[in-house]
């Protein structure tokens, strides 16, 4: 069974890795991209992944740019967007043009929301496989190696509820360790 794919869109390198180590602890392949014009590239190169993190505000070409050029490719019809931004205004104007799979996060994002987000996009798009496979055979050990997946991520969900609730992780601890660390003028 294939792993789920993540693509993360997003130009702050703290928040990146961020988002990156917190869907990698969730099971997920991660694909980084910086820039708008990066992820329409990807877009185009790419199968689609399991989901997307999007952020609105990128050099290049904007978040919502991206967002209406994914929205464009039928091959990303299912691909739910996460849409991230720290304008709320953006957030509002935005928000009209968003799908019914997709959602709209004002940052600070908890790294505990977002990894959940993920679970349960990977399990529903398990669900689906699932189904497809009781479908096209019918056999019982088709069934039986989906479940024993189905078994193996939900204990791993245990294990990092567990871990998470000895040391929460957020977007903002992230962003204020890059204003520190960022030189004075």
């Amino acid at each position: 069974m294939q792993r789920p794919v993540a693509f993360v869109v997003e130009d702050q390198m703290s928040l990146s890795i961020l988002y990156e180590d917190a869907l990698r602890l969730v099971g997920y392949d991660v694909k980084l991209f910086r820039n708008g014009l990066e992820a329409v590239n990807a877009v185009e190169l790419y199968d689609p992944p399991t989901f997307i993190i999007l952020d609105v505000n990128l050099p290049g070409l904007s978040g919502r740019d991206v967002l209406q050029h994914i929205r464009k490719n039928p091959k990303y019809d299912d691909v739910p967007v996460l849409i991230a931004t720290a304008n709320s205004v953006m957030a509002k104007v935005i928000e009209p043009e968003i799908g019914e799979q997709d959602r709209l996060f004002i940052k600070p994002m908890s790294m505990i929301d977002l990894q959940k987000i993920a679970k349960d996009v990977a399990k529903k798009k398990l669900d689906i496989t699932t189904q497809e496979l009781k479908s096209a055979s019918g056999t019982a050990h088709n069934t039986q190696s989906m479940q024993a997946i189905r078994e193996v991520m939900d204990s791993e969900d245990a294990l990092l509820d567990d871990a998470q609730a000895q040391k929460p992780n957020t977007v903002a601890n992230a962003s204020e360790n890059e204003e520190k660390e960022a030189p004075q003028s």
